[in-house]
């Protein structure tokens, strides 16, 4: 079963990434975009450690698979920064995802 830590971890990773990509970002608009992404990922991390739930369940699991692909994606793009609007379209997804998983912890 996942766990909430597996999740935090993965969230961590994201946050970190996205501000590796955030200081690539040349334009103010998507360093701006990519900065409140981070705020909001960093917000919905804060609630999730504050809730943990001791068993992982299904959802949880559904949750931790996409944050992993998700992760991937922002690695390889982290490596050749060429689109900030599919990072900022990811790291979207990355916040329904921690919403998502804030709900099935709280």
């Amino acid at each position: 079963m996942v766990s909430t830590e597996e999740i935090l971890d993965l969230l961590s990773t994201l946050i970190l990434d996205l501000g590796s990509i955030r200081e690539q970002t040349q334009d103010k608009i998507d360093r701006a975009a990519i900065n409140n992404q981070i705020m909001a990922l960093t917000s919905l991390w804060r609630k999730i450690d504050d809730a943990r739930a001791g068993e992982g369940n299904d959802e949880l699991t559904e949750a931790k698979t996409t944050l992993e692909g998700i992760t991937q994606e922002l690695k390889q793009e982290k490596n050749n920064l060429q689109n900030v609007a599919k990072v900022i379209y990811r790291a979207a997804q990355a916040i329904a995802v921690a919403e998502k998983v804030v709900k099935l912890v709280g």
